[in-house]
């Protein structure tokens, strides 16, 4: 999913590009003093219409066909990105993985366990998983740099290391237990001290 959001908004800043390059301004006419030397072609019957005057942008369907495709890309980008954050906030609450869920489970016994039914593709190799739930963190913008050390054991996912708050661990239960094949995720991860 990731990399589907990556993509949205390299389409969204390519869109928003090509706007930018067709509104800029139009460069100023040449001068009669450097016009080339007639050609020997024959002139059209013909004559093109006259370009617009420098500074003045007149559209054209091209132009506004890519106009109307940039705020189109812009528009579904932010409408994806609100039901996404939806999406997430959902699957946290229905997963007891809100910080305040987490601090209780600490508060407890330090490891926090959370479980889901069997998938389809609950047969998946542990390797398997184990790569993808390392992925997932190294994609994620907030838990890329953290030193979570992921093993996996029957499709039972087990996380050790430190986060700088309680609502990153449930942001990386979140993701391992999104993560097809996966059953269960039980958390060591702790809160680590604010530095001084």
């Amino acid at each position: 999913m990731k990399g589907f959001l990556v993509f949205l908004l390299g389409l969204t800043v390519g869109g928003l590009g090509v706007r930018f390059y067709l509104d800029r301004p139009a460069p100023p006419a040449a001068s009669p003093s450097h016009s080339p030397a007639p050609s020997a072609l024959p002139e059209p019957e013909a004559a093109a219409p006259a370009a617009p005057a420098a500074g003045t942008a007149e559209p054209t369907p091209l132009k506004d066909k890519v106009v109307r495709v940039a705020q189109d890309v812009e528009e579904r980008t932010r409408e994806f990105a609100r039901d996404t954050s939806a999406v997430l906030g959902e699957k946290l609450r229905a997963w007891k993985l809100t910080p305040e869920d987490l601090r209780e489970d600490l508060k407890r016994g330090g490891a926090v366990v959370r479980t889901k039914a069997r998938e389809a593709g609950a047969g998946l190799g542990d390797a398997r998983l184990l790569a993808m739930v390392k992925a997932k963190y190294v994609l994620d913008r907030e838990l890329s740099a953290r030193k979570i050390d992921v093993d996996v054991k029957a499709g039972e996912v087990t996380l050790h290391g430190e986060v700088p708050s309680a609502a990153l661990i449930g942001h990386a239960i979140a993701l391992a237990l999104d993560t097809d094949g996966v059953v269960a995720v039980v958390s060591r991860l702790t809160v680590a001290p604010a530095p001084l």
